[in-house]
């Protein structure tokens, strides 16, 4: 009977140290999923916001120079 006392309680034991251990690494591996995508879509987002800027740039230097007519 002690030995399956034994046998029993390093199991419960070794499997409750596994499932923390697996929790962490889970939580890990979420915080840096987040951290990817939030810098994917900052990296995509700013390049779809600059496109605005390069274009009204591009017609600012054309006025200036003095191609086209606007009033």
């Amino acid at each position: 009977m002690p030995f399956v006392v034994q046998v029993v309680g390093a199991t419960g034991l070794v499997g409750y140290l596994s499932f923390r251990t697996g929790k962490s690494a889970i939580a890990d591996l979420a915080n840096q999923l987040i951290e990817e995508v939030s810098d994917r879509i900052y990296q995509n987002l700013e390049l779809y916001l600059e496109i605005p800027a390069k274009i009204n740039q591009k017609k600012l230097d054309a006025i200036e120079l003095g191609f086209g007519e606007y009033d």
